[in-house]
């Protein structure tokens, strides 16, 4: 593991990848029984009913984790992506609490689960895997607060708009252009993360196509143009007053 003063500064979220499977290595190395199985597109991890009684690490694959709004409609609350930590409000749940949550597979997928009393051991027993932990969690944190913005805006395009940066930010890789990020999430994807229609995204993105901001076309990643939606979403408040 690094330096301590090398591992306190993260420029984006990408780092919380790189964070997390120091974890794993850390924890591979240790005497501690965990779960490793593979999943099915589709297959739950777990549902709401289910006990909030341990951690998981995602070694490959997606996982999506969702919450019914009140509604009925699912929610996308996080994508965790190969060599992440996620379960960890396990941590919040008192004595027999719940997960409250779905866990599914996005594809193929292969996690490690590790009990509460296991990870929480480890933890005690190595001061730096708690330092990065406790800054694993803050990266998480703040990647939470983040989506918190994008739901609160009003209009589809400022919400759409950043949710697409936030993801770039957090999750997208370079183009082969200068000023763009690959973001590998459907329409369906985002309107489960904006907590908006299916329709409604495909009509918001049909208009930054039309625009420049993104690049799409069926079975490959969204290009989106950083520098051009950035410009155009600053530029919004201006244009509801002048019109389209």
């Amino acid at each position: 593991m690094p330096p301590s003063s090398e591992r306190l500064f993260f420029p984006d979220h990408s780092a919380c990848r790189t964070l997390t499977a120091t974890l794993y290595d850390e924890l591979s190395q240790q005497p501690i029984e965990g779960r490793e199985r593979d999943f099915v597109a589709g297959e739950a991890l777990w549902l709401p009913h289910d006990p909030a009684d341990s951690v998981c690490f995602l070694r490959a694959g997606q996982v999506s984790v969702t919450r019914e709004d009140s509604h009925g409609h699912e929610v996308i609350l996080h994508v965790v992506g190969p060599d992440e930590l996620f379960g960890e409000l396990c941590f919040c749940s008192r004595e027999g609490g719940r997960r409250n949550t779905t866990a599914r597979s996005v594809g193929f997928a292969r996690a490690v689960c590790l009990s509460y009393s296991g990870f929480l051991g480890a933890l005690r027993a190595m001061p730096e895997l708690l330092e990065a932990a406790v800054q694993s969690f803050c990266v998480r944190l703040s990647d939470l607060e983040e989506r918190i913005d994008v739901l609160a805006r009003q209009s589809a395009e400022d919400r759409i708009g950043h949710l697409l940066l936030h993801l770039a930010a957090s999750k997208g890789e370079p183009a082969s252009e200068d000023g763009a990020a690959l973001v590998r999430a459907s329409h369906d994807t985002l309107a489960r993360m904006a907590a908006m229609s299916r329709s409604h995204v495909t009509v918001t993105m049909g208009r930054f196509r039309q625009r420049g901001l993104v690049d799409y076309a069926r079975r490959t990643p969204l290009t989106v143009h950083l520098a051009a939606l950035r410009e155009y979403l600053a530029d919004l408040p201006d244009r509801r007053r002048d019109g389209p």
